[in-house]
C-alpha cells in the first residue's frame, strides 16, 4: 500500500477511523459515562439551591425561581461539559505522546492526511458530539422525571432547547454567530493545541485561550467605548428608567459581526496550522529513524 500523500483514499481513512474507536472502546464508554452522571448531578443539584422566591431583574421584570433554575442549569452544565469537550479535543494527538507510538502511527500506510483527519473525526465525534448527547440526554431523563411526578423546575427543562422562551427575550442574529464562530475557534485552538504540544496540550492550550480572552475583552471593550461612546451614555440613562440592557447586544450588531468573522478566519488558519504541524512530526519521526540505523 502506497504512502502517496497526493492521494487520499476513502477506504484507509475509514479503516483508520474505526481503527481510533476499537482501541478506545473503554475510554469512550467511560468518558460518556462520566458525562451523563455530571449532568444528572449538576442539574439536581441547581434545582435544589435556587431561590424559592421569584427573581426582580434590573429592568423590571420577573423572572420565575424554576426559569432561573433552568437557566442557570443550562449555563453551568454547559460550561462543565464545555471543558470536558476541549479536553478531548487537545486528546487529538493522544496516540503520539510517546516516540514509540508517535513512529508506530506516523509509520502507517496512509497518507499525512488520511492519518490526521482520521484523528480530528475521532475526537470530534467523541468529544463533541458523543460528550454533548450524554449531556442532553441526562437532561431529558431530569425532564422526563419532572413531568412524571410534576416537579416544575425538573418539567421546565424541555425548553433547554429553546431557553429564549423561558424569559421571553431573544439575542440578535449577530450575536448566536458570533457565539458559534467562537465555539468553531476554541475547537480549532484546542486541535491545533494537542497537535503541537505532546502533552498536557489541554492545560497549555487552556492557558494560552485564557490569556487570549483577557486581551481580547480588553481591547473588544477599548474599541466598543471608543466607537459607541454617546450611544452607551444614552442606553445607560435608558437603563435608569427601566430599560432593557439586552438593547446593548442590537446595539454592537456590527461589532459582533466582524468579531464573528474574525474568529472564523482564525479558526480555519488553526486548523491548516494543526495539518501542518502534524505534517512536521511525519517529517520528525523519519529523521529520527535515520539517526537510529
Amino acid at each position: 500500500m502506497s504512502n502517496d500523500n497526493n492521494k487520499f483514499s476513502w477506504s484507509r481513512f475509514m479503516t483508520l477511523l474505526k481503527g481510533h474507536f476499537a482501541d478506545q472502546k473503554s475510554t469512550i464508554q467511560w468518558v460518556v459515562l462520566m458525562v451523563f452522571v455530571l449532568s444528572l448531578v449538576l442539574v439536581v443539584f441547581f434545582s435544589l439551591i435556587m431561590p424559592s422566591a421569584p427573581v426582580d431583574t434590573p429592568w423590571g421584570a420577573t423572572i420565575d425561581k424554576d426559569a432561573l433554575m433552568v437557566m442557570t442549569t443550562v449555563s453551568y452544565t454547559s460550561t462543565v461539559v464545555g471543558v470536558i469537550v476541549y479536553v478531548v479535543l487537545s486528546r487529538v494527538c493522544a496516540n503520539m505522546e510517546s516516540r514509540s507510538g508517535d513512529i508506530a502511527y506516523l509509520t502507517l500506510p496512509a497518507t499525512n492526511l488520511e492519518k490526521w483527519l482520521s484523528r480530528v473525526v475521532y475526537v470530534v465525534i467523541v468529544g463533541w458530539v458523543l460528550v454533548n448527547a450524554a449531556n442532553y440526554l441526562a437532561i431529558l431523563v431530569c425532564h422526563g422525571v419532572g413531568a412524571l411526578l410534576h416537579i416544575p423546575s425538573l418539567n421546565l427543562l424541555g425548553a433547554v432547547f429553546n431557553p429564549e422562551h423561558v424569559f421571553n427575550y431573544h439575542f440578535p442574529a449577530t450575536v448566536h454567530f458570533f457565539n458559534h464562530s467562537f465555539v468553531f475557534f476554541a475547537c480549532a485552538a484546542f486541535l491545533l493545541g494537542g497537535t503541537f504540544f505532546r502533552r498536557l496540550g489541554w492545560l497549555y492550550t487552556g492557558l494560552i485561550m485564557l490569556l487570549f480572552l483577557v486581551l481580547w475583552s480588553f481591547g473588544f471593550g477599548m474599541v466598543v467605548g471608543f466607537l459607541y461612546q454617546d450611544e452607551m451614555v444614552s442606553l445607560a440613562k435608558d437603563m435608569e428608567n427601566g430599560g432593557n440592557p439586552l438593547m446593548i447586544l442590537h446595539l454592537f450588531g456590527d461589532v459582533f459581526t466582524i468579531c464573528g468573522w474574525l474568529m472564523v478566519v482564525l479558526g480555519v488558519v488553526m486548523v491548516w496550522l494543526s495539518y501542518h504541524v502534524f505534517c512536521r512530526r511525519q517529517i520528525e519521526a523519519r529523521h529520527f529513524k535515520v539517526i537510529k540505523r
